[in-house]
């Protein structure tokens, strides 16, 4: 529905005055025969500008009037976004109840049901590398085609090597897995969409896994900080500050990552030395 209004109606009265002050010389050029074109063009172009300052003075208001509204809300119902749904929920049924009669509303979701499609297993029981994969985006450049570790976590995080995290640009520090809090953030971006994470991009401490068997056959226990010395040909590296982690669902392995393993040309074996 449209309106016209005025703030001074009364106002559109002096448009009589202009009128008759536009319209009586003109009356009386053509009563003298003077009636050139341009003398129509003037007049009219006289009538315009009139019209329009005596709509300004009364200060003329248009105004639509919205008889139908048509929202759409778009919500992320991902797996990592699980303790926002309920605010999501509030938000979705607060628009609804202020939406006027006659309207319509549509909510798209994204993310729900979401699955990882496995690819091989891991080294320890029940992890595993999926056909997925994303883009890791810092300040500087961006790594393509990093794998995704599966099973899902409650919290993103993004392990890489500090030359990784140096060439994007972010400043990754180096920490045991699941300690994310004040870490680097990044953008992830997937094949159906992206993401900003403000934290989660680490440098994953060294460390060994273990069953609680070995731990005892080895004579170490858990959070300990051990030597580990593993020899190659003209490179063998004694790796201190290895966190040990012992677990019933672990299997027996040392992960470093490919600094780490390129620095000391790393095969299969190592000893702990202290």
């Amino acid at each position: 529905m449209k309106n016209i209004s005025f703030d001074n109606p009364y106002l559109l009265l002096v448009f009589i005055p202009l009128l008759l002050c536009i319209v009586v010389p003109i009356i009386i050029a053509i009563r003298k025969e003077n009636r050139h074109k341009s003398v129509f063009i003037a007049t009219a172009l006289h009538i315009l500008i009139g019209l329009c300052a005596t709509l300004a003075l009364a200060g003329t208001i248009y105004t639509t009037v919205m008889t139908e509204t048509q929202v759409v809300v778009v919500a992320d119902v991902s797996y990592s976004a699980n303790r926002n749904l309920d605010a999501v929920d509030g938000y979705i049924s607060e628009i609804r109840e202020k939406l006027p009669k006659n309207s319509r509303m549509a909510v798209v979701v994204f993310g729900k049901d979401a699955k990882l499609t496995h690819k091989k297993d891991l080294s320890q029981p029940g992890q595993f590398a999926c056909e997925e994969r994303v883009t890791v985006i810092g300040p500087k450049r961006e790594l393509k085609g990093v794998s995704i570790l599966g099973p899902v976590r409650p919290a993103t995080q993004v392990e890489i090597s500090l030359t990784d995290a140096r060439s994007i640009g972010v400043a990754a520090p180096i920490r045991e897995s699941g300690d994310v809090a004040g870490s680097a953030g990044c953008k992830l971006v997937g094949p159906c969409g992206e993401v900003e994470i403000a934290e989660g991009v680490i440098v994953a401490k060294r460390h060994l896994h273990t069953t609680p068997e070995d731990a005892a056959k080895f004579g170490v226990q858990d959070k300990q900080i051990i030597k580990v010395k593993i020899e190659s040909e003209q490179r063998t590296t004694i790796f201190d500050d290895v966190v040990v982690r012992v677990s019933e669902k672990f299997a027996t392995a040392m992960h470093i990552d490919t600094d780490e393993s390129n620095a000391a040309c790393a095969g299969s074996k190592g000893e702990i030395i202290d």
